[in-house]
Order: C-alpha cells, then structure tokens, then sequence
C-alpha cells in the first residue's frame, strides 16, 4: 500500500491548453517569426523549449530565448489564469487531504507559474511541496530526474509512492524511478495508443476516489 501520492499538473489537474497556446501564440508574433504547425497541434505538457522548437524546430538559440522570454512575460503575469480545473479534482485532493496522505506536484511546467497557479487555486492546503523541471539543479532536465530528485529530497520511498499522470512519458518517468503510475485520463491522453499494463482513470467520480483511496495506508 502507498503513503505519497505525486500529481502531475498540465492535463492532470488542470487544463491548461487555452493560455499556453494564447501565450505562445503572442511570444512568435512579437519575435516576428513564424509557427510552422497548426494551431491545434500545439503540444501541451513538454517542457517550454520542447514545446517551443515544436513549433518552428529552425529556430536558433537567440530566437529560442527570445520568445522564451516574451512567453515568460505574457504567461507568468496574465494568461496563466486561464485555465480549467478538470471536473471532481477537488473530489480526490479532499478526499486524500482528509485522510492525511501527503501530496506533491511534479511537472514540468516552471516553478514561477506553476507555483501562481496553486495560490491562485487556493491549493496550497493540499500540496507538500511542488517538483518543477527549473526548480532544482538537474544533470538532465528530464521528469525522470525530477521524481529522483523529489524521493531524495522528500526521504521518501519509491515503493510507497503513486504518481498520477496523463502521458505515456510520466509513466516512463515514474517507472524509472520504480514508482507505481496510475493513468489520469480524465481529461483525455495518449496512453490507448500504446501498449500498457497499468490502471487508468477515465471519470473522476466517488467509485474512483474510493477505489483509488483503497491503495493508500490510512
């Protein structure tokens, strides 16, 4: 049974596709420079310079931290409000809150605005500590590497922790690390277009929260 349950955030918790892709959007048309995908293939959840080189993978490193920076100033100040808590989350951060597990965050979203966006969510009250891909040095910024760094940290064991994601790559992330995954797919995933063998969520509602609560140590 578990003691630690680690949320990912983008597409887990919260959506965040509207603001993200407002901001990006913005950042290329302030840099005078073109995104060479369409709109609605804008990729959310990879780290910034991941989703950014999607989007024009010709860009060279000037151009690259200069719409970072635009997409710093436009996100991190305004558009990082805009986004949606994925129906009944609150349901399960209650639920395991009441029942005294700890809780972290680990993504790769940065730590500015995903640390905006738990005040701003009034989630403080659930969450240990959050885990963000620039928060800490990383030999590699992988979320592999961040979910080692977070069990170091923390002093806590892989074996008793859960990490809930919404991506195929978060369950590599948290098999490396040997901790067991559950797969959010609440909100929609990738996880039916690859062969998997772990438990995925696809409603939040009371029987989930009860069947997932039933792993936890009480």
């Amino acid at each position: 049974m578990f003691k630690y349950l680690i949320f990912d955030l983008d597409g887990t918790l919260i959506n965040s596709e509207e603001g993200i892709k407002e901001s990006l959007i913005n950042s290329f048309k302030k840099a005078k420079i073109e995104i060479l995908i369409p709109y609605q293939n804008i990729e959310i959840g990879p780290p910034l310079d991941e989703t950014i080189l999607l989007c024009n993978s010709g860009l060279n490193y000037e151009q690259l931290e200069k719409i970072k920076t635009f997409f710093r100033e436009q996100y991190d100040f305004l558009y990082y409000k805009k986004l949606e808590v994925f129906n009944n989350v609150t349901l399960i951060l209650d639920k395991f809150k009441r029942s005294k597990i700890e809780m972290f965050i680990a993504t790769n979203k940065r730590y500015e605005p995903t640390l905006k966006i738990v005040n701003y969510l009034n989630w403080n009250k659930y969450f240990k500590n959050i885990y963000s891909i620039d928060r800490y040095y990383l030999e590699t910024m992988s979320k592999t590497n961040m979910l080692k760094i977070l069990l170091e940290k923390e002093k806590i064991l892989a074996r008793e922790s859960l990490y809930i994601g919404d991506k195929y790559s978060d369950f590599i992330a948290s098999s490396l690390n040997q901790i067991s995954f559950i797969g959010a797919n609440w909100g929609g995933s990738d996880f039916y277009k690859k062969v998997h063998d772990f438990k995925i969520i696809d409603k939040i509602n009371e029987e989930s929260v009860n069947s997932l609560s039933s792993l936890f140590i009480k």
